[in-house]
């Protein structure tokens, strides 16, 4: 590897690739960071194959890639730079067309910022430098990997969650959504995320009410345990979401602010309930645990037992078994059982969208 390449090197300009197979759009983009040619030694290259094999023959501190590339796309770009050059952190541009597989970027691969098009430069620039001081602030090779360790795991247990997930910066700027929180937010009914990465809601003043609540909870001073909710209407008229916002962690960061993580329920989605899960943990068969988990979705027995194809006499009966297995004797109690049981997804898959009213 030559200096120039060397993360290790305090005195080496950091390298910078920048891949899409939009040849104009990787023009405007070498205009646009033209003052930068100074302090950063830039590549643009127009597919991913050519990023690997310029990555090959000398490592790169910083990647930015499109998603929809033809050949091979951003997602195994991403994925092939986890591997082959750890050091190297990604940063994505998509398309919202793109936006489930910038989701599976976000939940399957090392990202470090995530921008929708168009992105302002100045906000992919600010977005470039805090990603190099991350990377030149970084400890020692051990600690990079359990650090590493630490986040893949801790992005793998929020994709587990049902509820969405977002973290963001104290100006509203989306730092990572999980699975449930990327599907949310592509229905863009309540709760949307605009070209800068910022959360917004369906009118201004709550657009307003929102992130003066992320800022509140992100500035110094907040107690830690302080949460605060809003409700955010919807363009489809259902209910409201339901937004907790909350500081994460006791950290701030260079202006002395810490992240916010938002947890956003949505009333007229039914929970996602496993019924292997249920069965589990109560003790029921099959049959008794997908019963149990209609019923908890507000459906009475006669249209549970339409949903599962069975009798009504054999929903009664399963029903009975159930009351005894859950030690309740009325259907509205094993309902609030089983919605006080762990709401997670299984095997990490996002639920679907709602239906639009």
């Amino acid at each position: 590897m030559t200096a120039g390449g060397r993360h290790d090197d305090p005195m080496a300009m950091p390298r910078v690739m920048f891949v899409d197979d939009d040849t104009h759009l990787l023009s405007s983009l070498g205009r646009a960071f033209r003052a930068k040619r100074g302090v950063w030694k830039m590549e643009f290259v127009e597919s991913a194959e050519a990023a690997l094999k310029a990555a090959a023959e000398d490592a790169f501190a910083v990647v930015v890639t499109d998603m929809s590339m033809p050949g091979m796309n951003g997602l195994e770009l991403v994925r092939s730079l986890n591997e082959r050059s750890p050091a190297t952190r990604c940063v994505v541009l998509t398309g919202t067309a793109d936006l489930q597989l910038a989701a599976d970027v976000i939940n399957t691969a090392r990202v470090f910022r995530f921008y929708t098009k168009p992105c302002p430069v100045d906000r992919l620039m600010s977005g470039i430098e805090e990603t190099l001081t991350a990377s030149r602030s970084t400890g020692t090779a051990e600690t990079v990997s359990g650090n590493r360790r630490a986040s893949d795991a801790g992005r793998l247990a929020l994709d587990h969650i049902a509820t969405a997930v977002f973290v963001v910066d104290g100006g509203g700027h989306v730092l990572h959504m999980n699975q449930a929180g990327t599907a949310l937010a592509a229905e863009r009914d309540g709760l949307t995320i605009d070209a800068n990465q910022v959360c917004r809601g369906a009118m201004p003043d709550e657009t307003q009410t929102l992130l003066e609540t992320i800022r509140r909870q992100a500035a110094p001073g907040r107690k830690e345990d302080a949460v605060t909710a809003v409700s955010l209407s919807r363009p489809s008229m259902r209910h409201p979401l339901l937004v907790i916002a909350a500081p994460l962690g006791p950290e701030p960061d260079a202006d002395g602010q810490a992240s916010v993580v938002l947890f956003v329920a949505d009333p007229d989605r039914p929970p996602a309930l496993d019924a292997e899960v249920i069965g589990r943990l109560y003790g029921l068969t099959g049959a008794e645990s997908r019963l149990a988990c209609v019923l908890a979705t507000g459906r009475d027995l006669g249209d549970a037992a339409e949903a599962l194809h069975i009798t009504q006499t054999s929903a009664r009966t399963y029903l009975k078994r159930v009351f005894a297995k859950t030690n309740t004797r009325r259907q509205a109690d094993l309902v609030r059982l089983i919605l006080a049981s762990p709401d997670v997804v299984p095997h990490a898959k996002a639920r679907e969208p709602g239906p639009a009213l």
